[in-house]
């Protein structure tokens, strides 16, 4: 009995769809339920907090949100900042301020740098983080050896005064893209699935004539033990390659035009390698591309020009060209070479 190589790429494309789909939607869930949070204080807004919550808190994981609105007795400048540069020009700036509440001091990062004779607010709006432990190394650091009465005030998190709602909204476009695409896969997936016959794997295939006769023919002569080189399976009639969720197959007696595609690879200059990649055209434009060792895909290559002694080997300028603008020549060429080599006569150079 034949393999159905055919029907079972398609049921393969189906399911990869399928399961493809439903992980990016978990996943796309699975963010928002991390990010639950955020998103409670990104939909309603900053809320005022009291000193007295502010110092009962000890573990921020288990508030509703954490975008609030802080109002002290007193600031100080601690003097340290961080900024981060590109090019010279800085593109951000960490400023850590000492914001005194009743009976707790409240680290406070402001993204701007507060004049010498600046009056420093004691109300602030801003997001409670961990404090990061380059933060606690240097700035609580310092603090602790000017005075530890002081550094043991500080509450074990800080404020953030940054933006709170950008990441959010770039987020939420993202989880919004997440389910679109997720939707769309799980729904051709299903549809690949009840209407086999409509994937576009079988529609390809109708170029050559009758989907489900090329593809019994196809199923038969893979059960046969075809030569499979590389990447490529080649039967009496046709060059298939496959891989999870796709198989792509050209008809041999259509073949023409097939060439070693090189590319070289540089980084900063340096050479760092190459790809070998077989380009093989049919007459009906379509293409079939796979890369490999440069051994196996020349050998895969002299394998279809042997099949196929019509066909245009090899790539150049003036090849490509008639390849691109008069295709129509280019096939006549190819087929005043399939005669000749109908005829038992090499094919001529044209």
């Amino acid at each position: 009995m034949a393999r159905r190589v055919v029907a079972s790429a398609v049921r393969s494309s189906a399911l990869t769809h399928l399961v493809v789909g439903i992980l990016l939607i978990a996943i796309v869930v699975g963010g928002i339920a991390l990010g639950a949070q955020y998103l409670t204080g990104f939909f309603s807004g900053p809320q005022d907090i009291s000193n007295a919550e502010l110092g009962g808190i000890r573990d921020l994981s288990k508030m509703k949100h954490t975008w609030i609105n802080i109002k002290g007795t007193e600031a100080f400048d601690t003097g340290w900042e961080e900024t981060s540069r590109n090019y010279g020009i800085v593109t951000n700036r960490n400023h850590y301020l000492i914001l005194a509440l009743q009976g707790d001091l409240l680290l406070v990062e402001v993204h701007h740098t507060p004049d010498e004779n600046e009056t420093l607010p004691t109300a602030y709006t801003g997001s409670l983080s961990t404090i990061p432990a380059k933060v606690q190394d240097k700035v609580i650091g310092d603090i602790r050896s000017q005075s530890a009465m002081a550094a043991d005030a500080l509450l074990p998190f800080m404020l953030n005064t940054g933006d709170y709602r950008t990441g959010g909204y770039i987020g939420l476009g993202a989880a919004l893209l997440g389910f679109v695409i997720g939707g769309f896969l799980v729904m051709r997936g299903v549809i690949y699935l009840l209407q086999p016959h409509g994937h576009p794997i079988r529609q390809a295939l109708a170029r050559y004539g009758e989907p489900r006769q090329i593809e019994a023919q196809i199923d038969q002569e893979m059960s046969q033990k075809p030569t499979q080189i590389g990447r490529v399976t080649i039967t009496p009639h046709w060059a298939i390659t496959r891989s999870m969720g796709n198989l792509k197959a050209l008809r041999l007696e259509d073949v023409a035009w097939l060439y070693l595609k090189v590319t070289r690879h540089r980084t900063n200059g340096i050479p760092t390698g190459k790809t070998f990649e077989a380009q093989i055209y049919d007459r009906h434009g379509s293409l079939l591309a796979f890369q490999g060792r440069q051994k196996k895909v020349e050998e895969a290559l002299n394998a279809v020009q042997k099949a196929a002694p019509w066909a245009v080997g090899g790539y150049d300028d003036r090849i490509a060209a008639l390849w691109k603008t008069q295709r129509k020549d280019f096939l006549n060429i190819v087929e005043a070479r399939k005669q000749q080599a109908n005829q038992g006569q090499t094919p001529t150079a044209e």
